[in-house]
């Protein structure tokens, strides 16, 4: 029996954190679009959590929250079983199951909040109607269901790529993908007629010759590579009674970002909000897709979302003299030269803060949000400073070592609910910097805007 149902199962997927996930960024998303978001605290179900860096991250950054991962590799489960228990995280669960699995759903609570992320267009037709059924029984009304997917638009080109690295591979084997990859590149140079007339499938090539060869496994060795049309998606989902809410990317829910101002008009004549996505996704070209779907909602008045956006304490998610005020959006970089970016920076420099007493109009305060949250620059944090303990044991489980310094490349930031990228210079200072009594101990050497950086992130005060 093939227990992996097709999926390359024996190589161990990459770690990685994907902000997009952190429930404090989910609420942001449904403020700027005009809903309430979930109140906390929060339970938070992550399928397909792979190794658990992300369900780990979320849950030493919100302790007050429940958080569970479920994966069907064992050995997934085994690594973030033994890091979680490592660094004590009482508040994170998982479990080893298929979707599927007939008891699985007896041992998930009620959830605020479902995450997917790279796994609906990876997996089997029946593994989907389970996570259908999953939705359906488990996520709570006012839940959101976040889920990142290859978008079939442009994923078009990529059909016969994938079919070719898949037949090319010995059936899928991970150690020949190697060789199989090389061939598809020797057949591009010289001179294979698909290549001439496709010049798309050539820039992803370029692209993945950068990709680490798990990425390259997990994305293209499935049995069930599935590309999805969002209408598609959309329609199966309004059977689990959810509904569109938006892009977790906040630019790309404002046309302006996505299309030119012709093309918009265009595409405004389309009635059907689902066709309209799909109009758009021609036209901005986008390969995947971040949405979040929520399940019933209640709509905030103008005057009501603004004074939510006003009163949102924000941090910045990168240290003032590392900003570069530029941000990448569908239709290209943007250069951020407005003052109202800068006013925004300044003044979150010194330590998290709303943006209630800036002289902005309301249009800027949306505008700057969103665009500063898209370039990663700030991030939604707590009023008050959280308690780091459970952000600091986890921190120092994974930098305590070189070889977890090599393997985790961020670090649990309570204060804004999620985690941050850690270059690896930096990852044994965050390890050591911190003493029992809660006082800095960083090395001199390190600069002081980095030295208030953690402290504000990882400390919160």
């Amino acid at each position: 029996m093939d227990w992996a149902n097709g999926y390359p199962a024996e190589t161990n997927y990459r770690l990685g954190f994907y902000r997009n996930l952190a429930p404090s960024h989910l609420a942001m998303i449904c403020h700027l679009q005009g809903v309430q978001a979930p109140s906390g605290p929060l339970t938070y179900l992550e399928l397909g959590c792979g190794a658990g860096l992300s369900t780990i991250l979320l849950a030493a950054a919100n302790p007050d929250s429940t958080f569970i991962g479920v994966d069907f590799s064992p050995s997934h489960i085994v690594e973030a079983t033994s890091v979680a228990r490592s660094a004590d995280l009482q508040n994170a669960t998982f479990i080893e199951a298929s979707f599927d699995d007939d008891a699985l759903l007896e041992k998930l609570p009620p959830s605020d909040i479902i995450s997917l992320h790279g796994v609906y267009t990876w997996v089997a037709p029946r593994q989907r109607k389970a996570i259908h059924n999953i939705l359906l029984q488990r996520l709570k009304p006012g839940g959101l269901f976040y889920v990142a997917y290859n978008d079939m638009v442009t994923s078009s080109y990529e059909i016969v790529l994938q079919r070719a690295l898949r037949e090319l591979s010995k059936a899928g084997r991970p150690e020949s993908l190697s060789s199989a990859f090389d061939k598809i590149k020797q057949m591009k140079s010289l001179g294979a007629e698909y290549f001439k007339h496709n010049p798309a499938v050539t820039r992803i090539l370029e692209e993945l010759d950068s990709k680490d060869s798990s990425y390259l496994v997990h994305e293209y060795l499935t049995d069930h590579w599935s590309p999805y049309f969002f209408q598609d998606l959309a329609r199966e989902l309004a059977e689990c009674k959810l509904s569109f809410l938006g892009s977790a990317a906040p630019a790309d829910n404002r046309d302006e970002y996505l299309v030119s101002s012709e093309l918009s008009a265009l595409i405004k004549t389309e009635d059907d909000p689902h066709a309209r996505q799909f109009l758009i996704d021609i036209c901005a070209n986008r390969r995947f897709r971040n949405d979040v779907f929520i399940r019933g909602y209640k709509s905030l008045e103008p005057q009501e979302r603004m004074n939510i956006l006003r009163r949102t304490t924000f941090a910045l998610a990168k240290p003032r003299f590392e900003v570069e005020l530029n941000v990448q959006i569908a239709r290209g970089i943007l250069q951020l030269r407005r003052p109202m970016f800068a006013a925004i920076l300044d003044h979150l420099q010194e330590s998290p803060k709303t943006l209630e007493h800036l002289q902005l109009d309301d249009n800027a305060i949306a505008e700057g949000i969103t665009l500063l949250s898209q370039a990663a620059l700030i991030h939604p944090a707590t009023p008050e400073p959280v308690n780091p303990s459970a952000a600091l044991r986890l921190n120092q489980t994974m930098f305590a070592t070189e070889e977890g310094r090599h393997r985790y490349g961020f670090g649990a930031a309570p204060r804004i609910g999620s985690a941050i990228p850690i270059a690896a210079t930096d990852r044994i200072h965050l390890a050591s910097m911190v003493s029992a009594d809660g006082s800095l101990t960083a090395p001199s050497s390190l600069q002081q805007e980095r030295l208030q950086f953690w402290q504000h992130l990882q400390i919160g005060r």
